[in-house]
């Protein structure tokens, strides 16, 4: 577990706009961007992880399913090599 270290100061002042947001004042930390030495833009780098890793996920089952068709074509390429190979194989053995 982490520990969170603050100032007593930082704290206190805090503190006090916290006191203020509860009278009605605006408190909005966030109404200019994330909050300075904050971890606020947390959510949107996890969020911009993650669709990177959808888009990276999709780039890869598309690599995939172009290797599995061109499997199926070097298979089926072998697989008349070996029918003619057995042929002639079959042809040599006749004589």
């Amino acid at each position: 577990m982490a520990e969170i270290r603050i100032k007593e100061s930082t704290f206190i002042e805090h503190a006090a706009d916290l006191l203020e947001a509860g009278k009605g004042s605006t408190y909005a930390p966030l109404s200019a961007g994330n909050m300075s030495y904050s971890r606020a833009n947390s959510i949107n780098d996890l969020r911009t992880a993650i669709m990177e890793s959808i888009e990276a996920m999709n780039q890869v089952s598309q690599l995939a399913e172009k290797d599995a068709a061109r499997l199926k074509k070097m298979g089926h390429a072998f697989a008349e090599q070996d029918r003619a190979a057995g042929q002639k194989i079959h042809e040599l053995e006749v004589r």
